[in-house]
């Protein structure tokens, strides 16, 4: 099969996870045997995908942008488009310019994470119209896949999409990259201290619960370490709460780093925490690539009960859930995590389950089956079509 891959917000020179996301399927769909072309919004020169191949969207202007999209489906001939963005104008208007069906991957719902960093949510004429449009759109998909049963709800709900036409494929881990590693060595190679440490993995967004983090590691030993891996809008503040609060040395900011480093940084720590707060998450759950590089890395983990996060966590017993927002139940769970060596020996076996059974290779393997029914669906009306002729 031949897929389009549009993905025309991404930089392939981040190392956040929308880009993870991206390389990781695409990369997978090739090694499937999948013919690929992604374009993409930037790509430095060392971000090559292997097997696919990748053209850089324009700079500016959905007419260039969907001249380039246009050229490239007219020569690649692709079998299907798939395109990732919330509102896939330019996937729809290229499946219409080249008679060749569209499916959208459907990864969160924007209003309400531009409304939790604090700006605001468009609501004039041009923003309702712009509203109207993407009903128009994702009802036109041939395939809407999302990435969580609660978003999968919320498209069927808010725009009365066909629930036959919408899939959950969750995300994948590389099973090559994110593996158990050795503590001591990991902490020497990233020049990390000695004693207790906590790990986060993830972008510095308000949804991901890090301000309640830093208030729960107030009430831990003071030997407690804990090492922040990424980059976003919340960092500023954070940095200042934990100065404020006396945790400037306890909690290491490490910025945005190399995806193959991030491995070696969750195995430096004793335990890894996603709490997750109730804002955005609780109706649409999570399929958060940090789950399952942390299980893939044999790490115990302190998660909060939300959906998509807390059921590999609760089924192998190799952490704790609590509630989002309570910081005394974070503080508790820590110490028993921490003291508690049979959670350690259960995310071993979390380990082998997820590098298994949630690898790049069978979210690819999803997606292209879901692919692959729109395209049989495509030739069978122009076989009919053919035979009424």
């Amino acid at each position: 099969m031949k897929i389009l891959f549009l993905a025309l917000d991404i930089d392939l020179g981040t190392h956040r996870g929308d880009s993870v996301h991206t390389r990781n399927l695409a990369a997978s769909f090739a090694r499937a045997g999948h013919r690929v072309h992604l374009v993409v919004g930037a790509k430095p020169a060392d971000a090559d995908v292997p097997g696919v191949f990748v053209s850089v969207r324009p700079g500016a202007g959905d007419l260039s942008v969907l001249s380039h999209v246009h050229k490239v489906a007219r020569g690649f001939r692709p079998d299907v488009i798939y395109e990732r963005r919330f509102s896939p104008k330019i996937g729809a208007a290229a499946s219409f310019l080249c008679r060749v069906p569209f499916a959208v991957e459907y990864n969160g719902i924007v209003e309400e994470e531009i409304a939790m960093q604090g700006r605001i949510v468009p609501n004039g004429p041009f923003a309702r119209t712009k509203a109207i449009l993407r009903v128009h759109l994702l009802r036109r998909a041939k395939a809407i896949v999302t990435v969580t049963e609660g978003l999968r709800d919320i498209v069927i709900r808010r725009y009365d999409v066909s629930a036959s036409n919408v899939f959950v494929v969750e995300n994948g881990v590389n099973p090559q990259l994110f593996r158990p590693l050795d503590r001591e060595e990991s902490r020497n190679k990233l020049g990390l201290p000695n004693g207790p440490m906590l790990c986060f993995v993830g972008n510095l967004v308000r949804w991901q619960g890090l301000h309640g983090l830093i208030t729960a590691l107030t009430g831990t030993d003071p030997s407690l370490r804990l090492v922040i891996v990424g980059e976003g809008p919340e960092r500023s503040s954070l940095e200042k709460e934990a100065k404020e609060v006396g945790l400037d040395t306890r909690v290491l900011f490490a910025g945005e780093i190399r995806h193959d480093l991030v491995p070696f940084y969750i195995a430096a720590a004793n335990a890894v925490v996603a709490p997750f707060s109730s804002e955005r998450n609780a109706e649409s759950g999570v399929s958060a690539l940090k789950m399952y590089e942390y299980l893939a890395c044999a790490r115990p983990i302190i998660v909060t009960d939300i959906t998509g996060a807390k059921e590999l966590v609760e089924s192998f017993e190799c952490g704790l859930v609590v509630p989002p927002g309570d910081a005394q139940a974070l503080v508790l769970a820590t110490e028993r995590v921490l003291m508690d060596s049979s959670y350690a020996a259960a995310a071993q076996r979390a380990s082998e389950f997820v590098r298994r059974e949630r690898s790049w290779d069978r979210t690819a393997e999803h997606v292209t089956s879901i692919l692959e029914q729109v395209v049989s669906r495509r030739e069978d009306i122009v076989d009919v079509g053919n035979k009424r002729g």
